[in-house]
């Protein structure tokens, strides 16, 4: 059954039907669950696709919703990306977390609409009588707050359960100050050099989120990206890092011919081709080629959905972005799978790069990942370099690019720029190995 709650008129009628219900299930002894379903990326395909295709796509959804429940099943659309499901008559919250995988499992194919096939990630929240409110407003609330947890859950549905109306308020003011960031123009790009091992001369960088508070506080993205990549922000977020990492490196370029700039992409993204469209039309604004931009990834972004994340890779590689496998040797892909990728390169942990010179078994890891590497014609970069024995060891062992505190921090785009300038790194006439490489200085 369709039922309209797109307006207050509406959502008052729908409040006083899910209270006739409750009544109902709570006079006949049965339990009644209460799903939300909220569609994540709504706002990305309407910037894509257009308002028009991303309201085709909701009454797609909100079509196979019914199809899925049952007759005696209420479905309602309560905003611009949720609908509400009313689940009379069930036998306890077991039937309702059943409708839950049902709807989730539904949605893992893409929709397609006009020739386009859309990927779209539906969670849901899970609540039930009497156990989670014993009347329309409680139950609306807690099924509302197991939704801001399913966006974590791997199973992407959750129940309502003690802890989350904390955890999801201080998440959804997390969004909202981070949404306000983007518009006030308080992130920044820093950048981590990365060095040519071969000849110690600067190859190009890896664009590095930061948030700057008002206060002037530059916040780590390990506080943030978690919640923003559970969230509608990634691709607004992700197109601004693009285009201000392009834009920064085509001035950088002029400092150091071939410069190329890494940036790293999340998980959520390799699921639609907006990240292609939005790569190359950053590329493209700043006159920045796409051999000289590197797109990283985990190995455990690439397996949430190995053929889609497979398509997708292939779409950029043919653009000619360069592609990286990001925290290489921490992740579950197989050497059949990394035959398959169009990448270029491969970043051994950090890890095991700060780890190698105290334990032979990291150290071997090392070996053995620039070992793959090479044998699969790649370059490969070591991250974590934090001392000039460790670059020493990474020289000998004919590891390509590296990086880490050793070489610098990462540093704000002036900074880099001047680092450019004065760093023996940045120097065409650098040399290393033996015992001069351990000359270089850390910069603080």
């Amino acid at each position: 059954m369709r039922f309209e709650a797109e307006n207050s008129r509406d959502r008052t009628d729908y409040f006083d039907l899910l209270d006739r219900q409750i009544s109902r299930c709570s006079r006949n002894g049965t339990v009644l669950g209460l799903l939300i379903a909220r569609v994540q990326r709504i706002r990305d395909i309407n910037l894509t696709f257009g308002y028009e295709v991303g309201d085709e796509l909701l009454a797609e959804v909100e079509a196979k919703l019914e199809q899925i429940l049952r007759p005696t099943d209420i479905v309602a659309r309560i905003g611009d990306n949720e609908f509400a499901m009313v689940l009379p008559e069930i036998r306890n919250q077991g039937h309702a977390i059943l409708a839950a995988n049902r709807i989730v499992q539904e949605f893992f194919e893409p929709l397609r609409l006009e020739q386009q096939a859309l990927q779209m990630k539906v969670v849901v929240g899970v609540a039930v009588t009497p156990d989670h409110g014993a009347d329309a407003e409680a139950l609306m609330k807690s099924a509302d707050q197991a939704v801001v947890q399913a966006r974590t859950a791997p199973d992407r549905y959750a129940v309502h359960s003690s802890g989350v109306e904390r955890a999801s308020t201080k998440t959804l003011t997390l969004e909202r100050q981070i949404e306000q960031a983007l518009d006030n123009d308080e992130l920044v790009l820093a950048f981590q050099p990365k060095i040519d091992l071969s000849s110690a001369s600067v190859s190009g960088a890896e664009a590095l989120i930061r948030w700057r508070t008002g206060s002037g506080e530059l916040v780590s993205p390990a506080s943030f990206i978690p919640v923003v990549e559970q969230s509608d922000l990634i691709l607004p977020l992700t197109v601004w890092v693009l285009n201000t990492a392009m834009r920064q490196a085509a001035t950088y370029r002029t400092l150091v011919p071939g410069f190329s700039v890494a940036v790293n992409l999340s998980p959520a993204l390799l699921l639609s081709r907006d990240i292609i469209d939005a790569a190359e039309g950053a590329a493209s604004i700043w006159g920045v080629p796409p051999g000289h931009v590197v797109l990283e990834v985990t190995e455990g972004a690439m397996m949430v959905d190995p053929e889609r994340s497979l398509e997708i890779l292939d779409q950029l590689h043919e653009i000619g972005f360069r592609l990286s496998i990001d925290d290489f040797g921490t992740g579950h892909s197989s050497l059949a799978y990394l035959q398959q990728l169009p990448v270029h390169e491969l970043k051994v942990d950090q890890t095991f790069v700060l780890g190698m010179e105290r334990d032979a078994r990291n150290a071997a890891i090392v070996r053995t990942a620039i070992d793959i590497g090479h044998n699969f014609d790649l370059k490969v970069v070591a991250e974590g370099i934090e001392t000039g024995a460790a670059l020493d060891h990474l020289v000998a062992l004919g590891c390509d690019y590296g990086q880490g505190y050793y070489i610098s921090k990462p540093l704000l785009g002036e900074e880099f720029q001047s680092w450019l300038g004065t760093a023996p790194w940045a120097s065409e006439f650098s040399t290393v190995g033996g015992p001069n490489s351990t000359d270089k200085p850390l910069v603080d």
